[in-house]
């Protein structure tokens, strides 16, 4: 009975391996929810507040978030 106990307990490598294998898919999922994050939005009707970064519509005379007042082009 020891002897198969034994068969199933994974050694050090394989400790490694699934390790290395965990770290591997954790930081995939993390680069492509950042990727996701950080996608620019499509809408044509928004800018970017120079000051904040915020999406403010084009016909905003100011940011709602940071108060900043934007020209009109």
């Amino acid at each position: 009975m020891v002897e198969l106990i034994g068969l199933f307990m994974p050694g050090p490598m394989e400790i490694i391996i699934l390790v290395l294998g965990l770290g591997f898919l954790i930081g995939l999922v993390l680069l492509v929810l950042l990727a996701l994050r950080r996608r620019p939005s499509s809408n044509a009707n928004l800018t970017t507040c120079p000051d904040c970064g915020n999406q403010v519509s084009l016909n905003a005379a100011s940011c709602p978030k940071c108060g900043s007042p934007l020209t009109k082009k």
